[in-house]
């Protein structure tokens, strides 16, 4: 289990990274939300093994970033799938959540178990870790990059899972607002890789989370109003995101 100051420290790191998805510097950012997963209790998980083996292979073995796989050459067949789409992958980014999810610096006071608090912790680095890949697709056309958000938000939601926090409303506005975005760029990336029937199938999750949502869920009316906005901006992405007519004529 990490200690206290290790989770401390993956916080503050998680919350720097999350200022450096603000401003788009996605390599910035992607180096602290990897120094902030190995402080948390992700490196003892089972099902995160795989994927802090895999970056403390890329932290050892590379003099940068991993980001920089997908800067100098663009997917081919992402870009064919982009130019029979009408809009281009910066107006994508508009259906993403983008921002990365801010943690207090207590961390999430979901149960009184740690371990269960700790992991809630962990799920949110790793899907800012998928907002990392998934933002620096779009920009770069890079199928990789996606396939690897798309990992990224599956491990967080599989780990929510097995500690037992249902995907429904809890109560807690952070977790939450989590389920939700991960819903949400969950459709939204398997949408960009043309795997509609799975967009398709996150959005009905998304439109079960979010309409089983009740303002009275929340004590903090900041808390109330923020997962309200979120909500809303959500339901408007899985209405606009509908499965292109060139799909069906193809």
């Amino acid at each position: 289990m990490a200690s206290t100051g290790n989770q401390q420290l993956a916080v503050h790191l998680n919350n720097m990274a999350v200022s450096f998805l603000t401003f788009q510097n996605l390599n910035k950012a992607f180096e602290l939300l990897r120094e902030a997963l190995f402080q948390t209790i992700c490196v003892v998980d089972p099902h995160c093994s795989e994927t802090v083996d895999a970056l403390v292979a890329d932290r050892t073995t590379k003099s940068g970033p991993i980001l920089y796989q997908s800067l100098a050459v663009k997917d081919s067949a992402f870009q064919d799938t982009e130019e029979k789409r009408t809009g281009c992958s910066c107006a994508s980014i508009t259906f993403v959540y983008s921002d990365g999810i801010r943690l207090l610096p207590s961390g999430i006071a979901f149960s009184c178990d740690n371990l269960v608090n700790e992991i809630a912790v962990s799920s949110i680095i790793i899907f800012n870790l998928g907002v990392a890949y998934h933002v620096n697709g779009l920009e770069t056309y890079s199928g990789s990059q996606l396939t690897k958000s798309l990992s990224m938000y599956q491990k967080a939601y599989v780990l929510l899972l097995d500690v037992g926090i249902p995907p429904m409303p809890t109560g807690n506005a952070m977790v939450d607002l989590l389920f939700m975005a991960l819903f949400n760029n969950l459709a939204h990336v398997c949408f960009e890789l043309v795997n509609y029937e799975e967009s398709e199938r996150y959005f009905d999750s998304l439109y079960r989370f979010a309409y089983a949502i009740s303002p009275i869920f929340y004590d903090d009316p900041a808390a109330r109003d923020a997962i309200e906005q979120h909500k809303r901006n959500f339901l408007l992405n899985a209405i606009i995101l509908k499965t292109p007519n060139f799909a069906n004529a193809a």
